[in-house]
């Protein structure tokens, strides 16, 4: 009777001209997502000492990021604040802060939104605060983006499931 039903479905599939195609629907895995590429843009001596206000060159070069990054994809936008070592702790940390929110706030004014704002204050020194030379490029900001190309799939086609009338 086995034999009977898979020669009738055969049979149905060749008068609707449907030999050939699939009765049932494909489990086929979606091709694996690109890994995500991170660009970090280092920016050195571009605030004055004390100082949050973004200075003309660094309003350059994120007018640039912003530039690039212009109806791209982009998962996340990160600004990290860094100082030199003068002055306390606490307070080089507050102003790390300040310098990455206004960064932040100058990017969110170009369209690109930052997800994530914070300060390194002293303790991740680039160059030699030994210096006025290295503590001035001390003065500076960090923008991380993670570029996420987004995969879309193709448009996927309606399958025919061939269904089998049952004897009355």
């Amino acid at each position: 009777m086995k034999m009977f039903s898979t020669l009738m479905l055969a049979g149905t599939l060749m008068a609707f001209g449907l030999a050939g195609c699939s009765t049932a629907p494909k489990n086929e895995a979606p091709p694996p997502a690109p890994a995500p590429e991170t660009i970090t843009i280092t920016t050195d001596g571009l605030f004055d000492f004390d100082s949050a206000v973004i200075k003309p060159e660094l309003a350059a070069k994120l007018d640039e990021v912003a530039g690039r990054l212009a109806g791209g994809e982009y998962s996340s936008v990160a600004v990290t604040g860094h100082t030199c070592n003068i002055g306390t702790e606490a307070y080089n940390q507050d102003l790390g802060q300040r310098r990455a929110q206004s960064t932040a706030d100058y990017l969110g004014s170009k369209g690109v939104n930052a997800t994530s704002v914070s300060s390194d204050g002293e303790s991740n020194p680039a160059y030699s605060n030994d210096t006025a030379d290295g503590r001035a490029k001390n003065r500076r900001v960090e923008v991380s983006v993670n570029l996420s190309l987004i995969h879309i799939s193709e448009p996927t086609r309606p399958r025919l499931v061939s269904r089998m009338p049952s004897a009355a």
